[in-house]
């Protein structure tokens, strides 16, 4: 009868152990599933840099014209920018286009006139506005 509560005892503990492991194995895969889950939907580490869009070489300038995206944060709005690139180190703003997303196409008009249109993806309905830019 000692040698049966023994035995008892013993498997009592190998159950124990087993259900310890099992718990400690789902509880490690848990916590993965979350931490993979933050990763993928948080942009908490990461930085809203703006983007560059297009470069456009200007005809008789000694400047290029880009087009940034410049994503929203806590204190504005996105919006379309154009910078004048002079060399590699000198930028300098030009225009801002609040509460528009990129540009869909662009023409010069002449030596001296652009023609941008601007668009504005997050409205409910998007729309195109035309923008006329003497540089």
């Amino acid at each position: 009868m000692d040698l049966n509560i023994i035995t008892n005892i013993k498997m009592i503990k190998k159950k124990s152990n087993l259900i310890k492991y099992l718990l400690f194995s789902l509880l490690g895969i848990g916590i993965i599933v979350v931490l993979y889950f933050v990763k993928q939907t948080s942009n908490f580490f990461e930085e809203d840099k703006p983007l560059i869009i297009k470069t456009l070489t200007l005809p008789k300038r000694e400047y290029a014209l880009i087009v940034y995206y410049i994503p929203s944060n806590a204190t504005s709005q996105s919006y379309v920018q154009l910078r004048k690139k002079y060399n590699e180190n000198r930028e300098e703003v030009f225009k801002n286009y609040e509460r528009y997303q990129g540009i869909s196409e662009y023409k010069f008009v002449n030596d001296s006139l652009l023609r941008i249109v601007i668009l504005d993806t997050m409205s409910y309905s998007q729309r195109k506005d035309t923008v006329f830019v003497k540089y």
